[in-house]
């Protein structure tokens, strides 16, 4: 006659809801979990749980810059039109974009020398609230316009609008937003 083995996996510590007997040739059946993987597996639910939340949420703060930089699109054609027919830098525009008023997360959207700068409020989230982000403006050698987001580097051949004329130009400032909130295209 054989002696039972001894049930395997109690070193891992006690079992919880242990239902188990003897099975017909005397080992003991097991169908618990003990604590040792139960802790594995809320650890483990823990983890995405706080992975889904950081995407969430950093999904959520680019669409409230999306959202502030589509206020500042509705300004690009009045700059553009200003710089085509005159030659020079609109130098300020003191009314914001025509819906910024209905967002109350933007707090002002200003055009100073030409570039666009977005500002959101205390109402946006915690991430951007008070931080700004522009769209800024260089012209080519064929007096076209380009449009730059955020700290993005302008290419070759690309001039602060206004450089040909040698009078006021854009001066470009870096976004205080973090780049990880920013699309690629103002990275």
């Amino acid at each position: 006659m054989t002696t039972p083995e001894a049930p395997r996996g109690d070193t891992a510590g006690p079992l919880l809801f242990y239902e188990g007997g003897e099975t017909m040739n005397g080992a003991q059946d097991r169908s618990a979990f003990t604590l040792a993987e139960l802790g594995a597996v809320l650890v483990a639910t823990s983890i995405v749980a706080a992975l889904a939340y950081s995407i969430h949420r950093t999904h959520s703060v680019r669409s409230e810059v999306g959202e502030g930089l589509a206020l500042a699109n509705e300004l690009i054609p009045a700059v553009t039109e200003i710089f085509a027919r005159h030659g020079e830098v609109l130098e300020a525009l003191e009314e914001s974009a025509p819906h910024a008023h209905k967002n109350p997360r933007i707090e002002s959207v200003t055009v100073v020398d030409g570039r666009i700068d977005v500002l959101f409020g205390r109402k946006a989230d915690a991430a951007i609230a008070g931080r700004r982000i522009s769209l800024t403006p260089y012209e080519t050698v064929n007096r076209g316009v380009i449009w730059l987001c955020g700290n993005k580097v302008p290419g070759p051949g690309l001039q602060p609008l206004g450089f040909a004329a040698g009078g006021r130009q854009t001066v470009p400032v870096p976004t205080t937003i973090e780049a990880r909130y920013l699309s690629g295209s103002c990275r």
